[in-house]
C-alpha cells in the first residue's frame, strides 16, 4: 500500500470503517484504502480492458484472484446501488481542479457489466444511449482540450465501444466516432513525446468504433474516417471492413452514392489503390456509384482525380468515360480552371482517352480563360496532354506558347521547361522564340535544378528545333560533370550524347565523364536502339573512344538472339553497323558484323543478312577510296561480282518499308531504289 500510495499511477481513496450502534454490540469496521488508476499517466498497454484486469497487469493478489473468479460467474446486472451515505470517503492526492474530478465521477451514460453469458448478439437496450460528439469540439483548437473533450466521450470501459455492433441500423455511434476522429486529425500536428503514442490509441480506440458500426455509415463518412488513417500503420482491418461494406453495400449503397459529393468517392477510390486493394469488383462498384452522382455536382478536378486513380487499379470502364465526357461538354467555361484543364486532359491522355470532342472543349476554355489564371505548370501539362493526345490545334498551341512567353523565367521550374521542350519535340513544331524563352529560365535557375534526363530532352529539342543556344548547352555540360555518376542511367546518357553530337558541341570533357559512366553500367540496362544511338555519338573523330566502342560491341555479342527478332531489329543493327563502320577500330567493326547479322539471318533471311554483312566492308572501302584514289577501280571491280545478288535482294525486300540507315550501301545498284537512298 505505501508504495502504490506514492505512485502518481493510482488515486487513493481512505474509506472510513461503518460503526454498529452500540445498542447492537456491533464494533467498528477496518479503514479501508481503494486505489484507482489513474488513465490520465500510465501507459495504456490494457487499454479497453476492465479495471481489474489493468490492476493485474502491475501485480497479483488474492483480491484480484477473487475479483475474476466473480467476473466469470457473474450475470449481466445493472450497477443501480447507491454508496451508504455513513460512507465518508477522504480523497488523497487528486488534482487541484475539481471539475475535472467530478465530470469523471458523473459521465453521461449509464454503466453496464457484460457476463460470459451475455454476447454481442444481445438485443439493444434502448435505454443505453449512442455515442455522443462532445460539446463544443469543433471549436476546441489544442490538441490537449480535444483530447480531454474524447476522454470523457469514450472510456475504454464503457460498453459504447460495442454498443454499434449491438445496435441495429438507427445507430450514430460509428457517425459520431468519425467526427472525433477527424478533429482529432486537425489537431494531430501538435503532438510531442508521449501525446504521439496517445494520440494513435485514441485513433484506434474510435477506429474500432467506426469498424463495428460500419454498415451505418455512409460513403460521405467512410472516406472521411478512411483518410484520417489511411497513411497510418495498424489499421488494416478497418481497410477491410470499409472494402466489403463497399463491395456488400448493393443498391443501398449506390443509392447513398447518389447523394454523397463526388470528392468522397475520388477519396475512397484513392485510400483503396494506396492500401494495395486490387479487386476489380471493388473499383466496378466505386466507378458504378461514381455514374450515379448527377452531372452538375460534378467538378473538372473530381472527374481527373477519380480517373487518375482508377487508371493506377488498372480498372478501364467505358460507362463511366462516356459519363464524363457528357459532363465535360456541358460544364461552362466559367467552371473550368487552367489546373483542372491540365488535369483532365492528363487523366484522359493517361486512360486512353483521345475524345476528339472533349479535348476541342477543353481547347476553347484555354482560349478563353483569361491570362492571369495561367502558371507555369498548367501551361506544361496543358501542352504536354494536348501533343500526347496527337491533337494539333494551332489557334490553342500559339496561345499556350504566348502564355509561356508570357511568364517570368525565373519562376518556370525544371518540370515546366522539360515538358514544354518535350511536347515541342514531338509536335514537331519549331517554335524557336518560345525556346529560347525556355532557355532564359535554364540559366536563371542553375542546370544543377535538372536531371540528366531533363537534360538530355532540353538538349534534344535545341537540336531539333536548330536552335543554336550554345550558352544553355555549356551550361547544362557543366553542371553533368559535377554530378555524381550514379546520378545518369543509359537512356539519359544516350539523349545527351546525340543531341550534342548532332548540334556540333562535342565537349570532350562531357563525352569523357559519359563514357566512364556507360562503362559502369550493367550489360542488362542497354538495348540495340540506345547502343546505336551512343555508337552513333562516339563514332566521331573528335570524341571516338576505342574502350567504350570495346565494351558495347562485347555487350552486343553478349545478347540473346532473341532481341533481333523485333520488328526495329533490322534498322537498329543498320545504324550500329554504320557507327562502327565509320569508327577507327576495323578490325572490331568486321566482327561484329559478323556476329550480328548471323543474330538477323534467321529472322530476316540470306539476301538481307548478307546484304547487311557487307555494310561495313563497304563504308570501309570507300574511306580507303578517299584517301587512296588509284585503289578506287579495284573496289568497283570487287562490287561488280556481287550486283547480280545485291539487285535479286533489293527488288524482294525494299518495298513496302521505311528506308533504313545504311540502306545506300544495300540498294545503290538498284535501278528503282528510292532516290533518298541512292
Amino acid at each position: 500500500p505505501a508504495m502504490l500510495r506514492q505512485s502518481n499511477q493510482f488515486w487513493v481513496v481512505d474509506m472510513q470503517g461503518m460503526m454498529s450502534s452500540e445498542e447492537e454490540g456491533g464494533g467498528g469496521g477496518p479503514q479501508m484504502q481503494v486505489y484507482l488508476l489513474n488513465e490520465h499517466t500510465v501507459q495504456q498497454t490494457g487499454r479497453g480492458q476492465p479495471l481489474g484486469d489493468q490492476l493485474g497487469q502491475h501485480g497479483e493478489s488474492d483480491a484480484i484472484r477473487e475479483w475474476r473468479q466473480n467476473r466469470r460467474t457473474s450475470t449481466l446486472s445493472r450497477q443501480t446501488e447507491t454508496t451508504p451515505s455513513r460512507l465518508a470517503p477522504e480523497i488523497v492526492g487528486l488534482p487541484d481542479s475539481a471539475t475535472e474530478w467530478d465530470s469523471a465521477l458523473r459521465p453521461n451514460y449509464q454503466q453496464y457489466s457484460a457476463s460470459a453469458e451475455e454476447g454481442e448478439d444481445s438485443e439493444h437496450d434502448p435505454e443505453l444511449g449512442c455515442l455522443q460528439v462532445p460539446a463544443g469540439l469543433a471549436e476546441l483548437d489544442t490538441l490537449g482540450s480535444v483530447l480531454r473533450a474524447i476522454d470523457l466521450s469514450v472510456s475504454p470501459d464503457s460498453p459504447r465501444l460495442g454498443h454499434a455492433a449491438w445496435s441495429s441500423g438507427r445507430c450514430g455511434c460509428a457517425a459520431s466516432a468519425v467526427t472525433m476522429l477527424q478533429k482529432l486529425e486537425e489537431v494531430a500536428p501538435q503532438a510531442k513525446g508521449r501525446q504521439e503514442r496517445r494520440v494513435e490509441e485514441v485513433m484506434r480506440t474510435l477506429a474500432d468504433v467506426v469498424q463495428s458500426g460500419i454498415a451505418t455509415v455512409g460513403p460521405q463518412q467512410m472516406a472521411a474516417a478512411l483518410s484520417v488513417v489511411a497513411d497510418r500503420p495498424g489499421f488494416d482491418s478497418l481497410l477491410l471492413f470499409a472494402a466489403n461494406r463497399v463491395l456488400q453495400g448493393g443498391p443501398k449503397f449506390l443509392e447513398d452514392s447518389a447523394r454523397c459529393p463526388p470528392a468522397s468517392l475520388a477519396a475512397l477510390i484513392r485510400v483503396f489503390v494506396k492500401a494495395g486493394q486490387r479487386d476489380p469488383l471493388l473499383y466496378r462498384q466505386l466507378a458504378t456509384a461514381c455514374h450515379r452522382v448527377p452531372a452538375e455536382r460534378w467538378s473538372v478536378d473530381d472527374m481527373a482525380e477519380v480517373l487518375g486513380w482508377l487508371r493506377l487499379a488498372n480498372v478501364r470502364d467505358p460507362v463511366l468515360l462516356r459519363h464524363f465526357s457528357s459532363v465535360l461538354q456541358q460544364l461552362p467555361v466559367r467552371a473550368l480552371s487552367p489546373a483542372g484543364i491540365a488535369r483532365m486532359a492528363g487523366a484522359l491522355v493517361d486512360v486512353g482517352v483521345h475524345d476528339e470532342a472533349v479535348f476541342r472543349r477543353l481547347s476553347l476554355a484555354v482560349l478563353q480563360l483569361p491570362g492571369p489564371d495561367f502558371s507555369g505548370p498548367s501551361v506544361a501539362s496543358i501542352l504536354h496532354s494536348f501533343v500526347r493526345a496527337g491533337l494539333r490545334d494551332p489557334a490553342m498551341l500559339q496561345r499556350l506558347s504566348q502564355l509561356a512567353q508570357g511568364l517570368e523565367p525565373g519562376s518556370l521550374s525544371a518540370e515546366d521547361v522539360t515538358r514544354v521542350m518535350g511536347a515541342l519535340t514531338q509536335a514537331g513544331r519549331k517554335d524557336k522564340a518560345l525556346l529560347r524563352h525556355m532557355g532564359a529560365a535554364i540559366l536563371a535557375h542553375g542546370g544543377e535544378a535538372y536531371s540528366p534526363r531533363q537534360m538530355g530532352v532540353v538538349a534534344r529539342a535545341l537540336t531539333e528545333a536548330g536552335v543554336q543556344h550554345q550558352p544553355v548547352l555549356t551550361h547544362l555540360a557543366a553542371a553533368m560533370l559535377r554530378m555524381e555518376p550514379w546520378a545518369f542511367d543509359v537512356e539519359a546518357v544516350a539523349l545527351i550524347v546525340d543531341a550534342y553530337a548532332r548540334s556540333n558541341a562535342l565537349d570532350t570533357a562531357l563525352f569523357g565523364r559519359l563514357s566512364t559512366v556507360l562503362q559502369q553500367q550493367d550489360n542488362a540496362h542497354f538495348s540495340l536502339r540506345k547502343i546505336g544511338t551512343i555508337v552513333k555519338a562516339y563514332a566521331h573523330p573528335e570524341v571516338e573512344d576505342g574502350a567504350l566502342l570495346e565494351k558495347l560491341a562485347a555487350v552486343l555479342q553478349q545478347m540473346d538472339s532473341a532481341v533481333f527478332a523485333t520488328q526495329d531489329a533490322v534498322q537498329d543493327v543498320s545504324v550500329i553497323l554504320n557507327a562502327y563502320a565509320h569508327s577507327n577500330c576495323r578490325q572490331l567493326a568486321l566482327d561484329l558484323s559478323a556476329t550480328l547479322t548471323n543474330h538477323l539471318r534467321p529472322h530476316v533471311g540470306v539476301l538481307t543478312a548478307q546484304a547487311m554483312s557487307n555494310i561495313v566492308l563497304r563504308v570501309q572501302e570507300n574511306r580507303d577510296a578517299a584517301f587512296h584514289p588509284s585503289a578506287s577501280s579495284s573496289v568497283v571491280s570487287r562490287r561488280g561480282g556481287a550486283a547480280a545478288t545485291h539487285r535479286a535482294m533489293a527488288k524482294s525486300q525494299w518495298k513496302g518499308r521505311e528506308p533504313l540507315e545504311g540502306d545506300s550501301d544495300l540498294y545503290e545498284l538498284h535501278d528503282n531504289a528510292p532516290a533518298s537512298w541512292k
